[in-house]
Order: C-alpha cells, then structure tokens, then sequence
C-alpha cells in the first residue's frame, strides 16, 4: 500500500511522502513496507521477532524501521500504535533511500544534505549503529502524539498553499525531537542508580523544552517547575548534554531555525514563532550575528548548495 498524500487541489502536481495511521494493532504494513515507519506503541505489550531476535515490548515505546527492516509478530496484547509513515525524500529530495542504503555515496553529497540525512541516524545508521526501538517517559510520549496530530492535520486539512511545508515542519520537529531522545549508554552502562536518574530528570526536561519551544522560557521558570535551584539545574543538564538549560535551548531553536529555513518555504516570521522568537526583529538580528547572513540570505545560500 502507498501512504502519501496527494493535494486536494488538482493544480498542485506534488505528493507528500508522508502519511500519519493510527492502528489498534500492528498491522501487515507497520511490520513489512517500502516505507520507513515511525511506530509509536501508544498501549499494550507485543512479543516481536527482529532479525531473528525475540523481543517482549511494552508501551510507552518507539519502534523505528527503514524499508528494510521487517518484523513478525509472535503476540500482542491491547495494542493500540501510532505510526508515521514516510519516504526520506520527504525531509530533502536528494535523500533517496538508495543513497542512505549505500553510505558510500555520501562522499559525493554537499554537507548541508549530509546534515539532514544525520536526522535519520536511528533508521539507517549513518553515524552510528541502527537503533529500531526506544522505551519512551510519558512525556515523550506526548510531545510525539501532539507533532504526528499537527502532520496529520495539515496533510488532512490543506488549508492554505503552505501546507506541504507546515507538514515537512513537523516531520522536520519530530526528527529533532527523536535525536534528544539518545540515552547515550545508560541503558547499557554501569552507572548507579542516582546517575541514571538524573539521566532521566534531564530528558523530562528536554521533552518540556521541545514541547514548549514556541513559549518564554527562563531558567527560573525551569528551576520553580522542575524543583532545582539555578546551580542544580545547570549542573545536572551540563554532565548529561554538555550546556546549560538555556544555552540547549538556545541550541534547538537555532538549528529547528536553520532547517526550517532550508528545508521549507515557510515565511520568516512564521519559523521565528515556531522557533520561539516573537520579536522577529530580534530573531534576524540573532541569526545574522551567528551566521553573519540574514534569514533570507541564510535560506538562498541554502538553496544553491
């Protein structure tokens, strides 16, 4: 079966690879597709077999898959799943899936191409090893359902010319927010307990930031919701990330500004708000004080690498 979705308007000659299915089972296409699958096991438990592995799965979950993975079902139990369906193709028309099928061809792509395929690391294992499956908090969980509701409801509702790029924005959203989700080795290590905790402390936090990056966000704010002081805060969210809460922050919403900018054609004022900036006088004069180049000249130079 193709899941894509085609425009209501018959003057727009253009499909979307993308296509949102909510299954209270995992269907015969979630398990074996020529799509990639972004599955998310809303409830219930499944026993899967993958790559002749036998895996007991319990929600909340992700299960991430390329075309070229497919897994049986042995038994499932009140399986309720989300699943975004998609080609490569929908993030940047240069990312077929023979090309990130055969990685040695990236020596012949620009970097900005090879930017976008990173966020697919988890389906093709550009950068490091495959991962198909990853247990989820129910904030996380969240955070997935309100982005895979805004694809569907602009791939659905198509109420203005920009709704190909609004959906590629969210699809563009949902990736940034798949990568936060990296456990960098706790699952796997040996740290104590108290470390994987604060492991985990640091993720809600991360999920609160992707969920609200469009709001006011101050490290009070943080500190009062979270119940850590200004030292805590920063000292927990530097040993897990590397950067302060706020400088993250800062961090997600200029690169979600960046590949906006790059990948869509939505308006400079609409990827200022949806980059958390309201003043879009002060989002162009950040933007060129990091890259030297206005929004507009930012996106044009894009276009022509």
């Amino acid at each position: 079966m193709d899941y894509y979705t085609k425009s209501k308007n018959p003057y727009w000659e253009r499909d979307v690879y993308l296509k949102v299915d909510k299954q209270n089972r995992i269907t015969e296409d979630i398990k074996s597709s020529s799509y990639c699958r972004f599955v998310l096991i809303l409830n219930g438990k499944a026993t899967l077999r993958y790559h002749n592995t036998t895996f007991d799965l319990e929600s909340p979950l992700l299960l991430l898959l390329s075309e070229k993975d497919t897994i049986i079902t042995l038994s499932e139990s009140n399986i309720e799943c989300l699943t975004l369906f998609f080609l490569p193709i929908a993030l940047n028309d240069y990312l077929t899936q023979t090309l990130l099928q055969e990685q040695e061809l990236f020596g012949k792509i620009p970097p900005t191409v090879y930017q976008d395929a990173i966020l697919l690391d988890f389906f093709y294992g550009i950068s490091k090893e495959k991962t198909w499956r990853i247990p989820i908090l129910p904030g996380s969980k969240q955070v997935i359902v309100n982005l895979c509701s805004k694809i569907n409801r602009e791939l659905e509702e198509q109420d203005s010319d920009y709704w190909p790029c609004r959906s590629r924005s969210y699809f563009i959203e949902l990736l940034f927010f798949l990568n936060s989700l990296e456990t960098k080795g706790f699952e796997h290590s040996d740290l104590v307990r108290k470390e994987k905790e604060i492991y985990y402390e640091v993720e809600k936090i991360i999920c609160y930031l992707k969920e609200n990056i469009t709001e006011k966000i101050s490290l009070e704010l943080l500190c009062k919701k979270f119940g850590r002081n200004r030292n805590q805060m920063n000292q927990i969210f530097t040993s897990v990330t590397g950067l302060t809460a706020i400088s993250y922050l800062s961090k997600l919403r200029t690169e979600f500004s960046e590949y906006l900018l790059k990948n869509t054609e939505l308006p400079i004022n609409e990827i200022a708000i949806r980059s958390g900036y309201t003043d879009l006088g002060y989002f162009c004069r950040l933007f060129k004080s990091l890259h030297q180049m206005t929004p507009i000249q930012y996106r044009k130079k894009m276009h022509y690498m």
